[in-house]
């Protein structure tokens, strides 16, 4: 028994071998301007998780209201039509569960369309994020600049 934790150790001690070999320090500023990004449009993101719930359950319940009566298979109840609704608003759709009346699919097709916006409002909120951040690093590097010539400052 001792001889394979000291076995699982060394394979430990491989695994940041391994690591130190990415070299992922070069990306360090990368990773903080994500960081950052992330950290300043926090808000704006938990409130776009916190729509997207009450969407993905509103989506689940409509479905279950309207296919259940029809018997299709996976809208038997609200707990297994959010698999559909996870699975539609978030833009995977595997075909496993889908409408079958026409009123069902009438209501997919919006709620589909509402997806593709779940999806496109934290990238866009993320995208400007970072925008802004590369702004604000220009102008700092600009200020740190000596008016005349151009040099930077030291």
């Amino acid at each position: 028994m001792p001889a394979t934790t000291a076995l699982a150790s060394l394979r430990g001690l491989r695994l940041l071998k391994l690591l130190s070999l990415l070299k992922l320090g070069r990306y360090s500023d990368s990773l903080q301007l994500i960081g950052r990004v992330i950290s300043q449009r926090a808000g704006e993101l938990l409130s776009t998780v916190l729509i997207v719930l009450v969407l993905v359950f509103i989506a689940a319940s409509l479905l279950y209201q309207v296919e259940s009566s029809a018997g299709t298979k996976g809208f038997e109840s609200i707990p297994q039509a959010l698999w559909w609704a996870v699975v539609t608003l978030t833009t995977t759709g595997y075909g496993d569960v889908y409408p079958a009346t026409p009123l069902g699919k009438a209501a997919a097709g919006l709620i589909m369309l509402f997806g593709v916006g779940m999806v496109a409002l934290p990238a866009g909120m993320i995208a400007s994020g970072f925008a802004e951040e590369l702004a604000r690093l220009r102008q700092q590097e600009t200020a740190a600049c000596c008016p005349h010539c151009g040099k930077a400052l030291e």
